[in-house]
């Protein structure tokens, strides 16, 4: 067996979210996205310009096949979209934030550690 691969493909075990039925995918196809979307009902995906397909085309028309409910666009702020995903998995939902670049990611830090990291019992003393 290779490295990141996973033995378990079945509907209900955290493999089959990481890897459709059809075999392992690149993050940024949109095969990926709609898979997630199709399999949890509490996933929603937001990100800048996420609605009309993203910088890469990744998103594309989601919002169509989903609802504006679960795939919107999102104010151009990194630290607001990471805050709006942790506060969105931290109420039970599945969030997918995505991010345009890995540069914007960095102001964004913050909400990861004092926020998610923080939160969880024991971790900041």
């Amino acid at each position: 067996m290779r490295p990141g691969r996973a033995t378990d493909r079945s509907p209900h075990s955290s493999a089959a979210v990481l890897y459709p039925p059809s075999g392992p995918h690149r993050a940024c196809n949109g095969i990926t996205y709609l898979y997630i979307l199709h399999l949890l009902y509490v996933t929603v995906v937001f990100g800048e310009d996420v609605a009309f397909g993203g910088v890469f085309r990744c998103t594309l028309d989601l919002q169509k096949k989903f609802g504006k409910d679960r795939v919107f666009n999102s104010p151009l702020c990194e630290q607001g979209i990471v805050g709006f995903g942790i506060g969105c998995a931290v109420a039970g939902a599945t969030a997918v934030a995505e991010v345009q670049f890995a540069d914007y990611i960095f102001p964004a830090f913050d909400q990861v550690i004092y926020r998610c990291w923080c939160s969880c019992p024991g971790s900041c003393t």
